[in-house]
């Protein structure tokens, strides 16, 4: 068997800014409010259909809540045999949360601040004038929503360190600072899954550095030019970029892979 583990927002799935062609090539996949917000590209559509038809598993690997997972229409029409929510808090197993993984996660968070506690420990972050909006994300960790105008990196990296003392980590993508527990990460979440299904071949794809572990499991990775790795790391990337950005990542990798089982 020959597995995807991936990241979704700006890895596998885009918005309109940044998928990179025209949205009559596309396909959209997620609403809000009654809004398209995520497209793929019809050509990543096919490409699925293929991948499929090899016994090449994808298990999406995203940072996002379950309710924001289920907006996304693409794994809900055809659920993943295994899925990874919330930076690793929650495995799915054909879309059902997987109890075994939810006891591990409860155990090894519990070494951490907790996640009421932590509000409460470090309650000065939510009058920063810095921070427009902090969102909890399924009583697991923090999303602090940047006020561009108002960044101040030196007060995150005071945060950071902070937060460290209390055993949670932090990472800044973008106009989103995340603080979560150390133990909370996907690589740890798609360890587990690895493991359950035994796999004889991986591949893993992702744009961030909160991808980066989960892509280090194996030395067949994927990232985009367009991500945050290449951005900051160049050609010193201790994993893969590949010539391509928005959509075009996608469908070369997705290629790839299929002319791997061929």
């Amino acid at each position: 068997m020959h597995v995807l583990t991936t990241d979704l927002d700006r890895t596998f799935i885009f918005s309109e800014r940044t998928i990179g062609i025209p949205l009559e090539e596309t396909r959209c996949i997620e609403q809000l409010d009654g809004k398209p917000i995520s497209y793929i590209s019809n050509k990543t559509a096919q490409l699925m259909e293929e991948v499929t038809a090899r016994n090449i598993d994808i298990i999406p690997v995203t940072t996002r809540s379950l309710a924001q997972y289920a907006r996304i229409e693409l794994f809900q029409q055809k659920v993943p045999h295994y899925a990874v929510a919330c930076n690793g808090g929650f495995v799915l197993r054909n879309g059902e949360v997987d109890e075994e993984w939810a006891k591990i996660v409860a155990k090894n968070v519990s070494t951490c601040l907790s996640f009421a506690d932590f509000r409460t420990r470090f309650a000065a972050c939510w009058e920063m004038e810095m921070f427009r909006k902090i969102n909890g994300v399924d009583e697991l960790f923090y999303v602090l929503l940047i006020d561009e105008a108002k960044k101040d990196i030196d007060a995150l990296n005071a945060l950071h360190e902070q937060f460290q003392q209390v055993d949670w980590t932090t990472y800044l993508h973008g106009k989103k600072f995340y603080a979560l527990p150390k133990t909370l990460s996907k690589e740890a979440a798609v360890t587990y899954v690895l493991d359950k299904i035994q796999p004889t071949v991986h591949y893993a794809a992702g744009d961030s550095f909160m991808d980066l572990g989960m892509m280090q499991l194996t030395d067949m990775h994927f990232s985009p030019q367009h991500g945050e790795i290449y951005e900051k790391l160049g050609d010193a990337s201790p994993v893969r970029v590949l010539d391509a950005r928005g959509a075009a990542f996608t469908e070369q990798m997705l290629e790839e892979l299929i002319a791997n089982v061929q």
